[in-house]
């Protein structure tokens, strides 16, 4: 692995454990690949930052970084990277009270993809779908996320 892949690696890690030093790590890399024109990169870092923001920072931050991830993702093709930046969004819906549209995202980003996915984006996509039921009152299905 290349030391920005490492990093990269360590942002995912620490994303929900301790999410603070995941978007910290992940804002060094968005800036270092933004200066070496490393567009990948900075994609995917930009994502852990918008995600990092999305849950426990300022919700305009986490916007700003989202469509920096969206823009790059999009250039570059890769409908996996647009998918999680869908899931972010999602989340920032649940942030701000928005279940309905929270769900009816979630709902269409599960008809649109199939897309396989590691272990930590099926982590983020459970959860999120998990705590979006769970606040609708969907307490059977909601588990069942949980447990996935």
């Amino acid at each position: 692995m290349t030391p920005t892949a490492d990093r990269l690696d360590q942002a995912r890690k620490l994303a929900y454990q301790q999410p603070v030093r995941s978007r910290e790590l992940a804002a060094s890399v968005a800036d270092s690949a933004r200066a070496t024109g490393d567009r990948s990169s900075c994609a995917r870092a930009c994502w852990l930052v918008a995600l990092g923001d999305v849950r426990v920072g300022s919700m305009a931050d986490a916007i700003a970084a989202l469509d920096e991830a969206r823009r790059l993702f999009a250039e570059d093709g890769d409908s996996h990277g647009e998918r999680l930046c869908e899931e972010v969004q999602a989340i920032a819906l649940r942030r701000d009270g928005d279940l309905g549209g929270c769900r009816a995202l979630l709902d269409d980003i599960d008809r649109r993809h199939s897309l396989p996915l590691d272990d930590f984006d099926s982590f983020v996509v459970h959860d999120s779908r998990a705590l979006t039921l769970k606040s609708l009152g969907l307490t059977d299905r909601a588990l069942s996320h949980f447990y996935a």
